[in-house]
């Protein structure tokens, strides 16, 4: 076990202890996530012990002193991979409460983005050194910041962020692109079209047209679909992610935007055979 270098940073109001004994790994103490996801610190402890032999290669124990603690202890910390894999046990579907469901959602994406950008801000000054890195971080940082609105998608926002700072600096940053979370880590309660479609016997361009009809999204000049401001409240924007790293974008939705389109009682009749 190791003493840490130990920073902070706010999320509604707490001040988040980030571990910092592994730069390329950043950490959150498990109890400093149960304190920002309402989640009782025994309670969580226990579920991480059960999934343990699932969560073992992103948790490290560090030596740190908290509140009025003189000696270091032990604490579990978990990286980017860690927190999104504890999250994902969470009951999430079961919690009534809907401000403390969306608490947790906002922290998944406060976590992923911050320790997302602190991972390559992290590599880049380790590959350069200070020679350039300082502009490239900058155009991390604002994406960070703007990342945090509730219909901005993290890894869209960092995605951004790094193509500007190419641009700033005239390097290719595409091997940092391979650290931007995928589409897959989060677990709100998005689907695709196709997913829809299959949901309420229609098909996915009628889907497609539907939403559009109804002002959700609209189609550019190359065919792609993007939301409108009203289709903000139902849908996102998500990276796709490759094993070369991001190679683009696509649209999911909450199911609820079944309902508020009144799609279900609108689509095209069938005849059967």
């Amino acid at each position: 076990m190791t003493e840490a270098l130990i920073t902070t940073e706010p999320f509604m109001g707490l001040e988040i202890r980030i571990v910092h004994d592994n730069p390329d790994r950043p950490a959150i103490p498990l109890h400093d996530i149960a304190r920002a996801t309402g989640y009782d610190p025994d309670n969580l402890n226990r579920l991480f012990k059960r999934n343990r032999e699932l969560l073992n290669e992103n948790a490290r124990n560090v030596k740190f002193a908290s509140g009025d603690q003189v000696a270091p202890v032990s604490n579990i910390c978990l990286d980017r991979e860690g927190v999104m894999g504890i999250l994902m046990k969470l009951d999430y579907v079961r919690i009534k409460d809907q401000e403390r469901k969306d608490k947790i959602l906002a922290f998944q994406r406060w976590a992923k983005t911050t320790l997302s950008e602190m991972q390559i801000q992290s590599k880049i000054v380790k590959d350069h050194g200070d020679e350039w890195s300082s502009i490239a971080i900058e155009h991390l940082k604002f994406a960070g910041f703007l990342s945090h609105h509730p219909n901005v998608d993290p890894g869209l926002s960092l995605a951004i962020g790094i193509r500007e700072a190419e641009k700033a600096t005239g390097r290719d940053l595409s091997p940092y692109k391979k650290l931007i979370p995928p589409a897959g880590e989060s677990f709100g309660d998005y689907v695709t079209v196709t997913q829809i479609a299959m949901s309420i016997d229609m098909r996915a361009h009628e889907v497609n047209r539907y939403l559009e009809r109804m002002g959700f999204q609209y189609r550019d000049g190359s065919g792609e679909y993007f939301l409108t401001q009203k289709g903000c409240e139902y849908g996102r924007v998500f990276p796709l992610a490759a094993s070369s790293g991001h190679t683009g974008y696509f649209l999911k939705w909450r199911r609820s935007i079944i309902t508020a389109s009144r799609m279900r009682e609108n689509r095209p009749c069938r005849i059967r055979e």
